[in-house]
């Protein structure tokens, strides 16, 4: 059974009231970032699988059950990269802030 307070939020005029409270634009920025956040999730956790099947391809660890097989470097060092580079969001060196400029 429903809480009575959890009906009164959920209930249409409610909703209403709580749209022109928030304004539909705050409302769609939240959704874009709860979406944004889900694909960046999404894109880490395959940079970490692809990071491991790279590994696993170059000799440096032993690949775990949970791994599928293993093809050649060069096509694990592929799938390594076209998941690495948009995961990295096109951060470089130069996004850094120098520090050979004056201390604080």
């Amino acid at each position: 059974m429903t809480r009575p307070s959890v009906r009164w939020l959920t209930s249409p005029r409610h909703l209403r009231q709580m749209l022109e409270f928030v304004g539909r634009q705050t409302l769609v920025w939240g959704a874009v970032s709860v979406v944004l956040g889900l694909v960046i999730f999404a894109l880490d956790l395959a940079f970490a699988f692809a990071l491991e099947r790279f590994l696993v391809a170059i000799g440096l660890t032993v690949a775990p059950l949970k791994v599928a097989v293993v093809g050649s470097v060069a096509v694990e060092a592929t799938i390594f990269l076209v998941i690495g580079v948009p995961e990295s969001g096109g951060r470089s060196r130069t996004d850094r802030p120098s520090r050979c400029g004056p201390g604080p």
